[in-house]
């Protein structure tokens, strides 16, 4: 964790100049009242509380066990978001949508509302994974709602089988899905705040995401893109991290036959249960995998207790022989894996963000470099910014370029 703090005070005295300018930002005149409506998506708000900023990163710091140094080099690398901070109300909601087998489903997720005269727009952040317990939905203090505190309307859904859904398996990789799903949050989210603000939620967004929530930030951009009918325009895209073509990332995997998250038994369970791939798992997983995939597998277990069990060796929790090119089980699990991947048929008219670490040991930068190559091909607006630091350190990196961004669209409208 520590050279990402190192990292971050490169961008301070930049932080600390839009901070001081943002004081200086008169508020835009209120959005006249909008009358009431019939809810269609959303059935009910859960719980609402104050989220502040002191909050979230007082549990950022016992979530990354942090130390009363890193604690302090990090509060003075937050001073100047707090000059330019405000509390937000965090509501929790839950709204029907759509699981990835196309039945009806009930999920959650929060929208936060700042506590200020006019909200500055929208930011639609899709989550890390944190595995059930963790979710947004139980927890409003998670990292992805900083940038909220500047004033935003942030909206975090909960993936399928995490919240209202935790009856169900983490739904990894169902990117088409999990941006039908953040999507529906969106128009929750726009009742929502119709109802109990009197306003029309705008038609803008700022998307963002980083590691699982990268690749689900750029479906839900493409969902957009086609699907106008939706009336959503997407202003500028953050992806960091992620795994858009999760094909290349498994074949990273296999190569090195080395991972320092173990995410994978999650993704082949998970596609198992909702593609109904109906997979012999004791030609899949061996060991202590084979014995409780039941349980350790459907996202109750998170992958950090995961790796604990597991470590980060392929080989003592695969069964590698499953996972040979010649093996025709395991070439056709990767057509499955491969139609996962997040369709290049469209052309972001938004500004993209993209970010990775070099060494990335959770999600190889494979995925990013694809991802960036091609963008640059059809000449669409991309930024690719490689980082030295670790995945984790590189989360909050990404989160600083965010508030970097964000700021001087307000600042230079």
């Amino acid at each position: 964790m520590v050279s990402c703090f190192t990292t971050i005070h490169r961008y301070c005295r930049r932080l600390l100049t839009l901070a001081v300018l943002f004081s200086l930002v008169a508020c835009s005149e209120k959005d006249e009242t909008v009358p009431p409506l019939e809810p269609q998506v959303l059935e009910e708000v859960v719980k609402t509380e104050t989220v502040t900023l002191q909050e979230i990163v007082d549990y950022l710091y016992g979530d990354f066990n942090m130390s009363a140094e890193q604690q302090a080099e990090l509060e003075q690398n937050l001073a100047p978001l707090r000059l330019i901070a405000c509390n937000m109300t965090a509501h929790t909601v839950r709204y029907r949508t759509t699981a990835p087998d196309g039945s009806p489903v009930t999920a959650s997720g929060v929208v936060y509302y700042p506590k200020r005269s006019t909200p500055r727009g929208v930011l639609e952040v899709m989550p890390i994974n944190k595995g059930k317990k963790n979710c947004v939905s139980h927890n409003p203090l998670t990292i992805e709602a900083i940038v909220g505190c500047m004033g935003y309307i942030c909206i975090i859904p909960d993936l399928i089988g995490c919240g209202a859904s935790d009856d169900l398996p983490i739904s990894y990789m169902q990117h088409e899905n999990s941006a039908v799903v953040a999507a529906d949050l969106r128009r929750a989210a726009a009742e929502l705040i119709r109802n109990t603000y009197g306003r029309q939620l705008p038609s803008t967004s700022y998307i963002g995401g980083y590691s699982l929530g990268a690749s689900i930030a750029w479906a839900l951009a493409r969902h957009y893109a086609l699907h106008p009918e939706l009336g959503v325009t997407v202003e500028e895209l953050w992806c960091g991290g992620g795994a858009y073509d999760p094909s290349v990332a498994i074949e990273a995997f296999m190569t090195t036959r080395y991972s320092q998250y173990p995410i994978l038994p999650n993704i082949i369970y998970s596609m198992n249960f909702y593609d109904h791939l109906g997979l012999d798992f004791t030609k899949v997983f061996r060991g202590d995998l084979l014995e409780h995939y039941q349980e350790w597998c459907t996202g109750d277990v998170s992958i950090v207790e995961l790796a604990s069990l597991l470590g980060y060796n392929l080989e003592t929790y695969l069964q590698m022989d499953f996972f040979s090119p010649e093996n025709p089980d395991y070439r056709w699990l990767m057509e499955v894996v491969k139609s996962k991947a997040i369709p290049n048929d469209w052309k972001p008219q938004a500004q993209v963000h993209l970010v990775h670490s070099r060494e990335d040991t959770y999600v190889p930068r494979a995925c990013s470099d694809q991802l960036y190559a091609y963008l640059k091909s059809i000449g669409v607006d991309a930024e690719y910014t490689m980082m030295e630091e670790d995945h984790v350190a590189g989360g909050i990196l990404w989160g600083q370029i965010i508030l970097q961004e964000l700021g001087r669209r307000v600042l230079l409208p």
